[in-house]
């Protein structure tokens, strides 16, 4: 009988492996008395991120992470892992960096990047849409200002408006007769000089205003 055992000593609040220790054969008794949180039982040897975990019985190899930082599903850290025991519910790997187009997302036990769905990439570029691009897409209402022609979204013009009886027939007057004088003004007024230096005719500068009031008719 030796004078002296191994004594495998594991963490009161845990259970968790700390060390060694000698104990001392007690010749009186015969014993090797020891403190509680004492085995004589060899525990296991352990690979990375393992720790050995006494039982009341015997040992169990359990997962150890502590000091490791852990993410949440869009890549942001949540914290630092504190506890033994497995890791099931939280992502350890460490995500990629990616630019500002790109978002990540977690599934199948790897970081998965992708175009974010306000962003298109169309020849060899990236960028974010613009709103007609948003509205199409359907991330964004299309606003009661605007419409969808053919694919293509527009701002609604004053014929829409008055249709849906959001423009009185003196407002849509009074935008044509506004309309109509900035056309005067860049096409015919200087037709009007012309015809003084009698470099047109006047048939043909009434014309010229006749056919800009056919294509900004005015509502009876």
């Amino acid at each position: 009988m030796t004078n002296n055992k191994t004594g495998y000593v594991f963490s009161k609040e845990t259970g968790e492996y700390i060390g060694t220790e000698l104990v001392y054969l007690e010749v009186r008794t015969g014993n090797y008395p020891h403190a509680d949180n004492v085995t004589f039982i060899e525990p296991p040897k352990t690979g990375e991120h393992q720790k050995q975990r006494w039982n009341g019985a015997g040992w169990d190899i359990v997962a150890d992470y502590r000091g490791v930082i852990y993410y949440n599903t869009k890549g942001e850290i949540v914290g630092m892992i504190t506890d033994l025991g497995d890791i099931e519910d939280k992502i350890i790997k460490e995500p990629p960096r990616i630019d500002t187009f790109h978002e990540l997302s977690w599934g199948n036990n790897d970081w998965n990047i992708t175009l974010k769905k306000d962003c298109i990439e169309k020849d060899g570029m990236i960028r974010y849409m613009i709103q007609p691009e948003r509205i199409l897409a359907g991330l964004e209402e299309l606003p009661d200002n605007m419409k969808i022609v053919d694919g293509e979204v527009f701002f609604k013009d004053r014929d829409d408006l008055f249709n849906e009886g959001k423009m009185t027939i003196e407002e849509y007057n009074k935008e044509v007769d506004e309309e109509r004088q900035l056309r005067f003004s860049a096409e015919t007024d200087k037709m009007g000089l012309m015809y003084l230096r009698g470099e047109c005719t006047k048939e043909e500068w009434v014309a010229a205003m006749d056919k800009i009031r056919e294509e900004l008719p005015k509502k009876e």
